[in-house]
């Protein structure tokens, strides 16, 4: 058996499938398809250095005093990009600890 209507749902059968009252479709149901085309932009490669090693001379070191702050250097390096100027870049410098 089927429940009773409500006053609602009696007035909405006088409607279109969509009613303004409770906003919502009754029967048959609004469907669209959407396509979506997506252009992935990698950067282009740069050239760090213009691929020579980069090499930072220490000299002596006290393997006793590395703790973060001493023996701190500058690593200078040149960076060419060919891409656009606005791609974000983050550069990272990785390496083995010492066995020390």
């Amino acid at each position: 058996m089927k429940d009773p209507l409500t006053r609602h749902q009696h007035a909405c059968r006088h409607w279109p499938p969509y009613c303004p009252h409770c906003r919502c479709w009754h029967g048959l149901r609004p469907t669209a398809t959407v396509t979506v085309k997506v252009t992935v932009v990698a950067p282009l490669p740069c050239m760090i250095n213009d691929d020579r090693p980069i090499e930072v001379e220490f000299g002596d070191v006290m393997t006793t005093r590395v703790d973060g702050d001493n023996y701190k250097m500058p690593v200078n390096y040149t960076l060419s990009c060919t891409g656009p100027a606005s791609n974000a870049m983050k550069l990272q410098v990785k390496g083995t600890g010492a066995a020390f």
